[in-house]
């Protein structure tokens, strides 16, 4: 009896990886946004009912976009914000400066919202809005005062 065997012989592909997301040097960072991220690893951790009120856990696609805010916006123009988790699974960036407060919530389903409020002697005035794009300055032109 004779044996005759085939021999399989993959088919041969290159595959170069890309690179498809922008490198920081950590140089050019503000030293804020390190104590920020570790925050945000820290809230990762927060279990259900963090706040003894029945809240959910900080949402995978919260934290994804708050880590890709501090990745993508443009930090030398932004003052440290407050940061903390928010109920129901988000995270939240609040900023006060002089008479101009700004708040940005990274919501549980990925999505970006804003408010800004601005407070003088006759009261508060406040615009809300949803985040799209983390490199546009205008919002951090108005936190500064210089755009109304």
């Amino acid at each position: 009896m004779s044996a005759t065997a085939t021999a399989f012989k993959p088919k041969r592909t290159s595959h170069r990886p890309q690179q498809w997301s922008t490198i920081t040097l950590l140089a050019n960072v503000s030293s804020w946004a390190f104590e920020c991220m570790a925050k945000i690893s820290e809230f990762a951790q927060l279990p259900q009912n963090w706040d003894s009120y029945g809240s959910n856990p900080v949402t995978p696609d919260a934290l994804r976009m708050a880590r890709k805010f501090l990745s993508e916006s443009p930090l030398a123009l932004i003052p440290e914000p407050s940061v903390s988790p928010v109920s129901g699974g988000g995270l939240g960036f609040h900023w006060r400066v002089e008479t101009r407060d700004l708040e940005i919530e990274f919501l549980p389903d990925g999505s970006v919202e804003y408010i800004k409020t601005v407070r003088t002697p006759e009261g508060s005035k406040s615009d809300e809005g949803i985040v799209d794009n983390f490199s546009d300055k205008k919002i951090w032109y108005w936190l500064a005062g210089e755009l109304t």
